[in-house]
């Protein structure tokens, strides 16, 4: 590997040493991520074999872990359990544990409880005639309102080979489905296809054609699998719901490609991500290698695509994962001294550190979606075109006028008012900041007979009429004009107005600037790359900026090529 590929992997990656109550060395915890926070739930204490139930939390912006009471009745503490996260809960079902009244005998779970990281309190579910088989070692996802658990070993370390789903809107279990193949998560994982921005509605991912999915990816799961680790073997199953509403599993093994295919993982885990890419993460062992893997699937062509972990995947014991939908990265828990060959022997997870990997800048995005109802759209667009209850005009650079509504704008732009009164002020006579021409600040305003306009108030925004008017069509209907959808610089333009004016209230804007990101992936090639490289610099979008970046060196890698070729002949 060259010296600057090795510089671009390593501007992809983040690490940061964790603060607070770290949770202390654990076997068989498990690791769930609710936008910005990561929970560990149970586990065995490493130090002294004692199983626990104990709830951490890590604040990833911070790195900061902090200690959760279990409230008054949480369930028997256990390892090697799953835990599934849907909006404010987190299902924990099965795993193993200490026998009662028998010390030192173990016995296996078939209990299913949900946390409520709000409620910060346990609540278990009633038994149930139907309910699975105990198991530990198990995978479960949730999909299309049902938890569904899959596999796993019984007390002998027989594996099971059903299906059984929980019916979360009316917390009942149904009959299980008899499955041939054996999973477990030793070599296993399960991800549902139509979980990516489940709580982040505005992010959604758009259709496509892939034959793995129908138009919503509803019901869903996708099982891969890897065993017999000195000439692997890999397999890939997908599960639908049938016409009868039970279970179908199809095998898609035959189909997995890729120039480079995975060395075999051991405690494989999946995650959807962007588009159409799931990301898998699994732990490498040889007797002289061991390391950190990362790869993606294409879900479109089943094509195998590495990433490369840098230095990090060599060095440190990294061997708990999740993806964060929330800024659309993967990350690694661990601790970056402790041999990863002696950790997984004994099966040790660390919390000491984190690293995360940027995915966007590998081309993984989410692309957003209109979810306004066409009625509101068409509506927001004639409120506009009409100037309807407009009381304020806005002037661009040009000295154009677009007239709108105060309402409407400090409804959906939380930066707005703030603006208005910041510009109020620096047009204020009696005021020592009193500026006498439009432009001398970033924003001011024009009150009574302002020179451009009839109404009484204006704002003047230092931007073009273009971007100006796209930035007020998306703040009343969250659509972009054409122009924009299909030009980079239009793109670039409002993407850098967008910035300059958002806020944490605002989540309108942040739609647009997640927008307007997207398109420019889409829209990136050899002729706009510095242009969007320059733009997401002054935004500070590493990810795409890497993207860009990459493109263009490429480019001059080829053109240099060609030059040499051109002058050889």
């Amino acid at each position: 590997m060259t010296k600057a590929a090795l510089s671009y992997n390593d501007l992809t990656i983040s690490f940061k040493k964790c603060s607070g109550t770290i949770p202390p060395p654990l076997v068989g915890a498990s690791v769930s991520a609710l936008g910005s926070k990561i929970f560990v739930v149970a586990g065995r204490l490493v130090s002294n074999r004692q199983m626990t139930n104990d709830i951490y939390v890590l604040d990833k912006p911070s790195g900061r872990w902090e200690r959760l009471p279990s409230g008054p009745q949480p369930p028997p503490a256990r390892y090697f359990h799953s835990a599934c996260a849907k909006g404010s809960r987190i299902y924990i079902f099965g795993g193993m544990g200490a026998k009662s009244g028998a010390e030192g005998a173990l016995c296996v779970f078939n209990d299913l409880s949900w946390y409520d990281v709000r409620a910060q309190l346990w609540k278990t579910v009633e038994a149930s005639p139907v309910q699975p088989p105990a198991r530990y070692a198990h995978l479960a996802v949730i999909t299309d309102e049902q938890l569904i658990v899959i596999g796993g070993q019984n007390l002998d370390n027989h594996y099971l080979r059903d299906l059984a789903r929980f019916d979360l809107r009316r917390q009942e279990w149904l009959p299980p489905t008899q499955i041939d193949p054996e999973f477990g998560s030793y070599r296993s994982l399960a991800v549902a296809l139509d979980t990516v921005d489940q709580d982040r509605p505005k992010m959604r991912p758009s259709c496509d054609t892939s034959e793995l999915q129908d138009s919503e990816r509803a019901g869903q799961v996708l099982l891969f699998s890897n065993y017999n680790f000195a000439d692997v073997h890999r397999d890939l199953y997908n599960i639908t719901s049938g016409n009868s509403g039970v279970p179908e599993i199809t095998d898609l093994s035959n189909r997995l490609c890729g120039q480079t295919l995975p060395p075999g993982l051991r405690f494989p885990s999946g995650y959807r991500c962007g588009q159409r890419y799931l990301v898998v993460s699994g732990v490498y062992m040889l007797a002289h290698d061991q390391s950190l893997e990362l790869w993606l699937l294409d879900l479109d062509d089943l094509s195998w695509i590495p990433i490369d972990t840098g230095t990090v995947g060599s060095k440190g014991s990294w061997n708990k994962g999740c993806f964060c939908d929330y800024d659309n990265t993967f990350m690694m828990l661990g601790n970056m001294d402790r041999s990863l060959a002696e950790d997984y022997n004994h099966r040790q997870s660390n919390f000491e550190h984190m690293v995360s990997f940027d995915l966007e800048a590998h081309g993984i995005y989410s692309p957003q979606r209109n979810d306004l109802p066409t009625a509101a759209i068409e509506l927001g667009l004639s409120q506009l075109a009409d100037g309807l209850n407009a009381d304020l005009d806005i002037v661009t650079q040009e000295r154009t006028i677009i007239s709108v509504s105060c309402r409407v704008l400090s409804a959906r732009w939380g930066l707005f008012q703030t603006l208005i009164q910041q510009a109020d002020e620096s047009s204020d006579p009696d005021s020592p900041h009193r500026r006498t021409r439009p432009g001398s600040l970033p924003m001011s305003t024009y009150t009574k007979r302002h020179p451009y306009g009839d109404r009484s108030r204006c704002l003047y925004m230092p931007y073009n009429h273009a971007t100006v008017s796209a930035f007020i069509r998306f703040i009343y209907s969250e659509t972009l004009p054409s122009s924009v959808d299909t030009s980079a610089h239009s793109t670039c333009s409002l993407l850098l107005m967008a910035v300059s004016v958002a806020d944490h209230n605002s989540p309108t804007v942040e739609n647009l600037i997640a927008l307007c990101k997207a398109r420019l992936h889409g829209m990136l090639d050899v002729h706009n790359a510095s242009m969007i490289y320059e733009t997401c610099t002054l935004t500070r979008h590493t990810g795409l900026q890497i993207r860009a970046l990459r493109l263009m060196l490429a480019s001059r890698n080829d053109i240099g090529q060609h030059n040499e070729s051109a002058s050889l002949a």
